[in-house]
């Protein structure tokens, strides 16, 4: 079975806030955040094969996923603060 993504990492990447415009690793990690955890983005670029637009993300509610969600972007950007490669497979 596969599972269809309907959102794009340039929405993960899209800043919400003036304090969150730049590249360097703690704005990025900020706007991963802010976009991935409250929900509601929605990939205008991508349709399903019916046509339609893909729904709007949802919110993570569940505290433990919350928590291991952060836990592991924190994970993320400690290793490539670090100088450590990751890769896709991870």
């Amino acid at each position: 079975m596969t599972i269809s993504r309907p959102l794009g990492p340039e929405k993960l990447l899209e800043a919400r806030r003036y304090e969150d415009a730049g590249n360097d690793l703690w704005r990025v990690f900020n706007k991963v955040t802010e976009n991935l955890l409250p929900g509601g983005l929605k990939d205008e670029t991508r349709c399903r094969a019916d046509g339609k637009r893909f729904a709007r993300t949802r919110a993570i509610t569940s505290l433990d996923r919350n928590v291991r969600l952060n836990k592991e972007l924190w994970s993320l950007a400690q290793r490539l603060a670090n100088g450590e490669p990751l890769s896709f497979s991870e």
